[in-house]
């Protein structure tokens, strides 16, 4: 679902000239990132809000942006 909604997002953009189709894979999975990180924030606030604890649900919204953005995860370097 998340893919097919990407494709489309990402044909418009090829369509209106924003974006060029031989790059048009890599706007789809840009999409998609940016679309499941959406979902994932709003399934943590609607969570938060259900049980009573938005403000717990946006500080821990806060922080893991905080923490995405200063450690980069582990890239192995190549063997030459």
């Amino acid at each position: 679902m998340i893919h097919s909604l990407s494709s489309r997002i990402a044909d418009f953009f090829v369509v209106r000239n924003v974006a060029k189709e031989e790059e048009k894979e890599e706007y789809v999975y840009g999409i998609e990132l940016i679309i499941s990180g959406i979902i994932s924030v709003g399934i943590v606030v609607f969570i938060g809000a259900v049980t009573g604890s938005i403000l717990y649900a946006l500080l821990y919204n806060i922080m893991m942006v905080v923490i995405r953005m200063y450690t980069g995860g582990y890239h192995a370097e190549e063997d030459t």
